[in-house]
């Protein structure tokens, strides 16, 4: 969460890292749910590829059904 909120409401920064070249990709939020997580993966796999592994802390954003069949569907 960012603290204090950004003058347009955005609360929460979500981030993709490439462990490998550590290229990292950030998009600011002003609401977290499993909908956005899914359409930033998309974005990303759309230009680079599927992610071997997805490493959360496990917020209910990344434990939705929809993320689970994403994740399988993408193996």
């Amino acid at each position: 969460m960012i603290n204090p909120p950004s003058s347009d409401e955005q609360k929460w920064v979500l981030t993709a890292t490439n462990y490998f070249t550590r290229w990292t990709e950030e998009i600011a939020l002003k609401e977290s749910n499993e909908k956005v997580v899914l359409n930033f993966l998309e974005g990303i796999m759309t230009r680079l590829d599927v992610p071997y592994i997805v490493i959360s802390d496990n917020a209910m954003d990344f434990l939705g059904l929809k993320l689970s069949e994403w994740a399988i569907k993408n193996e």
